[in-house]
């Protein structure tokens, strides 16, 4: 399979673009191979009612598909009122939480938009890591600004996907690829290598242990290079 002059094991090139917007408390464009998303972050001083009055903080996403994000115009994914951005956006929003303490957001809620402004495959992954980074900023945003007195980050987090396709596994699908998937993963991971998420299905058969085994392999090696860009941005 030809696939954009890449290894089966290596990502498509992308690149990060931090602090994209103004307004926001933290933003950044994120670009990976053709699909391309852009995340904000905005800061409340409340949280939801089940953790009020635990002096713990909240972290939530919204997934949104730019009408024309796609080769036809898609006027269902709107505004993410469809299931299937319901779905996507609590698995950015788990990834997140993930590699945040929220005792340390004391009683605030960082709540990250992420738009789909070109999509060719891996969007909820790309959203992932351009919620991030976009994170990471509001956190500093908060340091720099006295709401919270230690910082909630302590280790990076990038997500990818993976997948087989005829018979072989390869990272990073494509949309090309992600269509024609025996089995397809998004995997979000932090620096340390421990899982914070993982969504997979087998799409055209079943897949065994050993195989999810190799999967996570090859996904971390993405993964890796992901945070280590992210790093570069910072310090």
């Amino acid at each position: 399979m030809i696939r954009e002059n890449r290894g089966k094991e290596e990502p498509r090139k992308f690149k990060f673009y931090p602090d994209y917007l103004d307004l926001p408390e933290g933003s950044c464009l994120f670009e990976i191979g053709n699909t391309k998303v852009l995340a904000t972050a905005t800061i409340e001083p409340r949280v939801p009612g089940f953790l009020k009055g635990l002096d713990e903080g909240w972290v939530t996403a919204e997934y949104f598909m730019h009408p024309r994000a796609t080769p036809e115009r898609n006027i269902k994914d709107l505004r993410g009122k469809d299931g299937r951005s319901i779905e996507i956006s609590r698995l950015i929003s788990r990834s997140l939480r993930g590699a945040c303490n929220r005792k340390k957001l004391k009683e605030h809620t960082i709540i990250i938009d992420c738009e789909v402004l070109q999509a060719d495959g891996g969007t909820r992954t790309a959203c992932i890591n351009a919620g991030f980074v976009t994170l990471y900023l509001a956190t500093r945003y908060m340091i720099e600004n006295k709401l919270i007195d230690d910082d909630p980050i302590d280790k990076f987090l990038g997500s990818i996907s993976v997948g087989r396709v005829g018979g072989e596994i390869y990272l990073d699908l494509n949309y090309q690829e992600d269509l024609n998937a025996e089995v397809d993963l998004n995997i979000s991971m932090l620096e340390d290598g421990s899982i914070v998420d993982i969504q997979g299905t087998g799409e055209g058969s079943n897949f065994n242990i050993q195989e999810l085994i190799k999967l996570i392999e090859v996904a971390r090696k993405g993964i890796n290079l992901i945070i280590e860009e992210e790093k570069k941005l910072f310090f």
